[in-house]
């Protein structure tokens, strides 16, 4: 969303992600091997954020910063059956990027941090971040 004046742009994400992996679930007795339980993550967010152009041109680097909402919801299958976790915490959101301009059409790449904010872990530490999407795309 453009605003007047010059302003920087508004920007408005919605970030979808399902990521599958296996998780240490509790020792052996008299074993220092871990058993291991089949986890699965699902994560929806919503961003609200701002784009600020570094540079004018047909290749404008620019740089990111966003709130929102972040549900994050756990499932990990163990011996006595399915536990699940979820929660919706309040997140920061910043990256960077750059686009093309090629006449009418267009491309970017960006990367993004993005940080849940959890009463556990503080607002901005490193074992609280909960994902960095890439993204790249074509406009027209």
């Amino acid at each position: 969303v453009r605003l007047p004046a010059g302003l920087p742009p508004l920007r408005f994400n919605v970030d979808y992600a399902r990521m599958r992996f296996e998780r240490a679930a509790s020792a052996r007795p008299g074993s220092a091997v871990l058993d291991t339980a089949p986890a699965e993550r699902t994560m929806l967010a919503g961003v609200a954020g701002m784009r600020l152009d570094l540079l004018r041109g047909p290749v404008r680097p620019y740089l990111l910063a966003g709130v929102g909402a972040f549900s994050v919801q756990d499932v990990v299958d163990a011996a006595g059956g399915s536990r699940d976790f979820s929660n919706v915490n309040v997140g920061l959101d910043g990256g960077a990027g750059i686009a093309l301009r090629l006449g009418p059409i267009g491309a970017f790449a960006e990367a993004r941090l993005q940080n849940v904010y959890t009463k556990r872990e503080g607002l901005v530490d490193a074992s609280a971040i909960r994902s960095v999407p890439v993204t790249f795309g074509v406009t027209f």
